[in-house]
């Protein structure tokens, strides 16, 4: 995004603060009543100096995109990640790993561990810096505390001074699945519920993520801007939805699709939306990477574009660590081969689930993550006027105008 669009954009949001209340997140995790052990009273986090957020973050962020949704958005399925969800927790599982486990997993990320740590903590110090967030960022780490684990007490300082994440000793039983799942509910403002269900006998840790968005639109849709229209979905049928039609100041196109970008009233972020020219959503993906990805959100044209998009809500789970082990992160999920010797001996990750949930209409737009790595021990089992119409399957994102990357992408292919 050039000055000058940037400038537009703040304007507009401060003009709309003067007039506004809106509810904000903080950055601090929220900790419900909860039985485990909250040790943060002896991890206290140490003083970091906060560092300008660089290209690293931005970059790391789109290809985070692309890498994870080339293999769910070719499912023709509503495919949503939250990219900055998953690094969160990658890189605070990073910071436990040695050897060739933390070279497959910093190259994932495309980017060192103690650049991302500082990039990551400096991106949510300026949320929290913000008079109005609707972005809240929480971190946490959950350990056996039964006597035969211990956690090593650097990784647990590291992961509190750069994450702010909460520490937890816990028995790994019944009241542990409903205290990680009270966490989650609460840092994700109710919209994900839980991320587990229960624990096997051999897992020793959990080290989560959770992300809540919530923001109202720059400009409000009344009854006259919506209307009954058809949505032609990726499986044939065609769907009755409401469309919320407006003229937007920011259009982004290439070869293969069209789309726009379209402010919330906070003016550091904005929903947009990509519809493909002939191409299924899964060979578009395909087509970008994230040099492409980012020029596109950066570069966006100030042209008039009106815009037809439906009402839409949708929950998505999935396993990163499928698509991960495709692309070179071996070692961390193999039990014979996983060096966390940072956090602790013969331990290795058992998955990487992760959950989302969004809500898009009239008002703004309502979205959530969860990431969670269970670490178990190794006996374990492993000016010109355009238009965008959005009636087929398309692209979307939420994105940090500021730093021209998705914090979401999804793939919206039915709606039923």
């Amino acid at each position: 995004m050039n000055m000058k669009k940037t400038a537009i954009l703040r304007a507009s949001a401060l003009i709309l603060c003067a007039v506004l209340t809106l509810s904000a997140f903080t950055g601090c995790t929220i900790v419900p009543k909860i039985s485990a052990e909250d040790l943060n009273k002896t991890v206290t986090p140490k003083k970091v100096d906060a560092v300008p957020v660089t290209d690293t973050f931005s970059k790391a962020l789109c290809t985070l995109s692309l890498d994870l949704m080339k293999d769910d958005a070719n499912k023709d399925v509503n495919a949503l990640i939250s990219p900055l969800s998953i690094i969160y927790a990658l890189s605070m599982l990073t910071n436990g790993a040695n050897g060739e486990t933390k070279a497959q997993l910093e190259k994932f990320l495309t980017s060192d561990v103690d650049t991302l740590n500082n990039e990551l903590y400096s991106y949510m110090r300026s949320q929290s810096d913000l008079k109005t967030n609707p972005l809240h960022i929480a971190n946490s780490v959950w350990f056996k505390n039964n006597g035969s684990f211990a956690a090593n007490k650097d990784f647990l300082q590291k992961n509190a001074d750069y994450y702010g994440a909460g520490i937890f000793a816990s028995p790994f039983d019944d009241t542990t699945v409903s205290d990680i799942n009270n966490w989650v509910k609460a840092n994700t403002n109710g919209m994900i519920e839980k991320i587990i269900n229960d624990l096997y006998p051999n897992e020793v840790m959990h080290i989560i993520n959770a992300i809540a968005f919530e923001s109202t639109w720059e400009n409000k849709y009344f009854d006259t801007n919506i209307k009954d229209y058809v949505f032609n979905n990726a499986d044939g049928s065609k769907s009755d939805v409401k469309m919320l039609c407006s003229e937007e100041n920011l259009y982004i196109e290439n070869e293969n699709a069209k789309g726009f970008i379209k402010p919330y009233s906070d003016g550091k972020y904005a929903f947009s939306a990509l519809l493909p020219n002939e191409m299924t959503n899964g060979e578009f993906i395909k087509s970008l990477d994230a040099a492409s990805l980012y020029a596109l959100i950066k570069n966006a044209d100030t042209d008039k574009v009106k815009v037809k998009m439906p009402e839409f809500s949708i929950d998505f789970s999935t396993d990163v660590s499928q698509t991960m082990k495709k692309l070179g992160v071996i070692d961390a999920f193999d039990a014979a081969k996983a060096d966390f010797s940072g956090i602790a001996n013969d331990i290795f990750a058992a998955g990487v689930s992760h959950r989302t949930h969004i809500e898009v209409d009239r008002n703004g737009t309502k979205a959530a993550a969860v990431t969670d790595i269970p670490m178990a021990t190794k006996s374990a089992e492993p000016v010109e006027t355009k238009t965008v119409i959005l009636d087929k399957p398309f692209i979307y994102m939420i994105i940090d105008l500021e730093y021209s990357c998705p914090i979401f992408i999804g793939s919206l292919d039915n709606i039923k």
